[in-house]
C-alpha cells in the first residue's frame, strides 16, 4: 500500500494550471466549442447542452433449419450497423440482408424454400431548429423463414447501443427504452424459442477504472416490451451517457409438413431528450467552491476525497470511480485541459498524482515543465522541413502536406525528388501516419513532440 500525500501535491498542482500553457486541443475540447457556441443573446435556444454521437445494432449467432425432406440450412450471423454525427441533423442507416437462400424451390424437390432475412437500423433525429432535442434509436431483427417447416434451432444475440454527450449542466425531460422479443409462427410449431434481454442507463463515463456512475440504472426482461424512464426533469451532469440492450434467443421448435413456418427475434432502443433549462452545479462537483468546475476541482478532490458517485462508499484511489467521475464532467464540458497519455485526466493531475504517491501512481515530471517526461520520450524533427533556414514559417507546414500527400515541396516541378522525404515527424516509426501532422502543428504552435 502507498502513502498519499495529497497537500504538497495539490498545491504544486494548481501553481502547474496557473501557469503552463496550452499545447494540445483534445477532441472532447473541441466538442465543447463547437457545443457552447452561442449567439449575441443568451438563452437555451442558442447554447447546444447536448450532443448525439451514435446509434449501434450488432448481432451474432447460428440459426438451423431443417425441413421434412431433408433439406439443412445454417448461417453463422455477424452484422452491424451504425449512425454517427458530431453535430445536431438527421442522420441514419438502415440496413437489410437476405443471408442466405438454399437451392432448390417449390413443387417437392429436395429444398424447399428457405431463407433468412436480418434488418438492422440506426437513426437518429436532431431538428436544427431544436438544438436540444434529440431522439436516437437502433433496432436488429432476425427472421428465419421456411416452406415445409421441420426444425428450426437457433441461438442469436443482438446488442444496441446509443450514446450521446452533454455538454453543460442542465434540466431535461428524458425517456430510454429498451425492448425486445421473439415469436414463433411455425405452422403448429411444438418446442420453444427462450428470450432473455437485459438493458442498462449510465454515466457520465470517463477516464480511470470507475466501476461505479452517478447514474447507473439497469433491467432485465424477457419476450416483449420492457421500458424504465426518469421521472420528472432531473439534472444531467456533462459527460458520455450510454443506453446498451443485450437480447438472446435460445431454443427449437418443430413445424407442420404442410405449412408454412417463421421466426422472429427482435430489439430495439431509443433515446429521447429534450432540454428544458440550464442546471445547478452540485457542492460536490465544485470543490474549490466558485460556481463551476473546472481541473482545479478535480486536484482538490485529491487533497480531500469525497464520495462523487454519490453511493455511499468513498473511493479515495486517485483513478477511482470519484475521482474519474469528476474528470468525466470536465471531459464533457471540454475544459479538461492537457492529456497528453489519453487516460482522461488531465497533466497536471497525473503529476500531482505521482508527487502524492511517491511515484506509485500517475506521471512523473522531473524537469517541471507541466510535461509528463513519458510524454517527451520521443523527439521530434526540426519544423524547418524545407531547409530553407527559415522558422516557424508556413511554407514548411505547406511543403510537408503537399509530400506528405505524395508531392513536392513549393518551387519544385513534379518530376523533382521532394526537398525532405522524412514525414515520420514524430520518429515513431509510422509513416504516413495522421498523428505526424497533429504533431507537426503542435510543435509548429509551441507545443511539446
Amino acid at each position: 500500500m502507498h502513502t498519499i500525500n495529497r497537500s504538497e501535491a495539490t498545491m504544486a498542482a494548481l501553481r502547474r494550471l496557473r501557469f503552463v500553457p496550452r499545447r494540445r486541443l483534445s477532441s472532447a475540447f473541441c466538442v465543447g466549442l463547437l457545443a457552447t457556441t452561442a449567439s449575441a443573446s443568451s438563452g437555451l435556444a442558442q447554447t447546444v447542452y447536448v450532443q448525439p454521437l451514435r446509434s449501434q445494432a450488432a448481432a451474432s449467432g447460428t440459426v438451423t433449419l431443417t425441413n421434412h425432406l431433408g433439406c439443412v440450412s445454417g448461417i453463422a450471423l455477424d452484422r452491424s450497423v451504425a449512425a454517427t454525427s458530431h453535430q445536431p441533423g438527421p442522420f441514419g442507416w438502415v440496413r437489410d440482408d437476405v443471408l442466405w437462400t438454399p437451392s432448390g424451390g417449390n413443387g417437392g424437390t429436395t429444398c424447399w424454400e428457405t431463407d433468412m432475412a436480418y434488418q438492422s437500423s440506426a437513426s437518429f433525429v436532431a431538428p436544427l431548429e431544436q438544438p436540444n432535442t434529440f431522439r436516437l434509436e437502433c433496432n436488429a431483427d432476425i427472421h428465419p423463414s421456411a416452406g415445409r417447416p421441420g426444425l428450426v434451432t437457433q441461438s442469436t444475440a443482438i446488442v444496441l447501443r446509443i450514446e450521446f454527450l452533454v455538454t453543460a449542466f442542465c434540466e431535461v425531460h428524458f425517456d430510454h427504452r429498451p425492448n425486445c422479443s421473439t415469436g414463433v409462427s411455425w405452422g403448429g410449431a411444438s418446442g420453444a424459442i427462450t428470450l432473455t434481454g437485459a438493458g442498462r442507463f449510465y454515466g457520465p463515463i470517463g477516464g480511470g477504472a470507475a466501476a461505479t456512475y452517478r447514474i447507473d440504472q439497469s433491467t432485465s426482461f424477457g419476450s416483449g416490451q420492457n421500458a424504465f424512464t426518469f421521472p420528472g426533469a432531473p439534472s444531467l451532469l456533462p459527460g458520455l451517457y450510454r443506453l446498451e440492450v443485450t437480447s438472446s434467443a435460445n431454443g427449437n421448435a418443430t413445424g407442420n409438413p404442410n405449412g408454412n413456418g417463421s421466426l422472429a427475434h427482435a430489439a430495439g432502443a431509443t433515446v429521447a431528450l429534450q432540454v428544458t433549462g440550464p442546471g445547478v452545479v452540485p457542492s460536490w462537483a465544485d470543490v474549490s467552491g466558485d460556481g463551476v468546475v473546472t481541473p482545479a476541482d478535480l486536484i482538490a478532490w485529491l487533497a480531500s476525497p469525497s464520495d462523487v458517485t454519490g453511493d455511499g462508499v468513498l473511493d479515495t484511489s486517485p483513478y477511482g470511480g470519484d475521482a474519474a467521475t469528476l474528470a468525466a464532467i470536465l471531459q464533457g464540458q471540454g475544459n479538461l485541459g492537457d492529456d497528453c497519455d489519453d487516460n482522461g485526466f488531465t497533466d497536471a493531475y497525473d503529476i500531482a498524482v505521482f508527487s502524492a504517491t511517491s511515484g506509485a501512481l500517475g506521471q512523473s515530471d522531473a524537469d517541471t515543465n507541466g510535461v509528463p517526461d513519458a510524454c517527451e520520450s520521443l523527439a521530434c524533427d526540426s519544423i524547418d522541413f524545407n531547409n530553407d533556414g527559415l522558422f516557424p514559417d508556413n511554407q514548411d507546414l505547406q511543403d510537408f502536406l503537399s509530400v506528405f500527400g505524395g508531392g513536392v515541396c513549393g518551387g519544385q516541378t513534379p518530376t523533382d525528388p521532394p526537398c525532405n522525404t522524412d514525414i515520420d515527424f514524430n520518429n515513431d516509426g509510422l509513416f504516413p501516419d495522421n498523428e505526424d501532422i497533429i504533431s507537426l502543428f503542435r510543435v509548429f504552435g509551441g507545443g511539446a513532440c
